[in-house]
């Protein structure tokens, strides 16, 4: 079980192609959101190792761990806050069993779901530390790199980065999600983000989530002249709209 390193996977300079959301793909596979979705690792590793199989034999080159909302604040709603180094390890190793160093396996982190300081009660030294765990745990397992992933505020952003490289030295991919306006849900525009990039040390900036291949093909124009990194797209497959008192995407993945 092994992971492909990025400098590996970048070495040819060609367009990459990533997997797509865990949590979507559970959830077509009959797992509903009142659970966590990343207990599954344990309780039914085999449904994750097949979405992330199906990732692979899609074409995927890079692939997230299933553990994007593992981080313990979040872990706490479910209250299984003791697990938590358990489902970290367990997705790992799935994602790297699948990768059979083919791939390049990202342990995949969120945001905490807390307000940060001067906005809110959470401190940055207790938002670095819980990165920080979960990075360790990462390196530890011999994953390719760590993966940031749908952030809105450039402060916890800055906080995660920060966070992961005091307790690891994996590459790091750092995205925020964009909205329509091409801004965070914060305000903070395409620019900061690339000021915040370019001072960090962190591999390959990004953006995920939230708007369709169009923006993001926006989005990734505006930045490229602004960072001297590879630049990572996740779009979704076009915008939902409110129809009929519900949400729908009105275009397939083919988009």
């Amino acid at each position: 079980m092994s992971s492909l390193s990025l400098s590996e996977l970048l070495e040819d300079n060609s367009p990459i192609v990533a997997d797509g959301s865990m949590a979507t793909s559970l959830y077509e596979e009959g797992f509903y959101i009142n659970r966590s979705f990343e207990e599954i690792s344990l309780k039914e590793p085999t449904s994750v190792q097949k979405v992330t199989t199906d990732f692979k034999s899609a074409g995927s080159k890079i692939l997230h761990t299933n553990t994007f909302s593992a981080i313990r604040p979040k872990l706490v709603t479910y209250n299984i806050q003791d697990r938590h180094e358990q489902i970290l390890r367990a997705s790992a190793e799935i994602t790297l069993k699948v990768s059979a160093g083919e791939c390049l396996c990202a342990g995949a982190i969120g945001p905490l779901g807390l307000i940060l300081e001067p906005l809110g009660p959470t401190s940055i030294d207790e938002a670095k530390e819980l990165f920080a765990y979960n990075a360790k745990i990462f390196d530890e397992t011999g994953l390719g790199a760590i993966s940031l992933l749908n952030f809105h505020d450039l402060t916890e952003l800055e906080a995660a980065i920060d966070g992961c490289r005091s307790a690891s030295s994996l590459p790091i991919i750092a995205s925020v999600a964009l909205q329509e306006g091409l801004k965070t849900s914060f305000g903070h525009t395409i620019e900061e983000f690339a000021r915040l990039m370019r001072r960090k040390d962190v591999e390959v900036v990004g953006f995920s989530g939230e708007i369709g291949p169009s923006g993001m093909l926006t989005a990734m124009e505006k930045i490229e002249p602004l960072v001297e990194k590879p630049v990572m797209i996740l779009p979704n497959a076009g915008l939902p709209r409110y129809v009929n008192d519900q949400y729908i995407y009105l275009c397939n993945p083919d988009y």
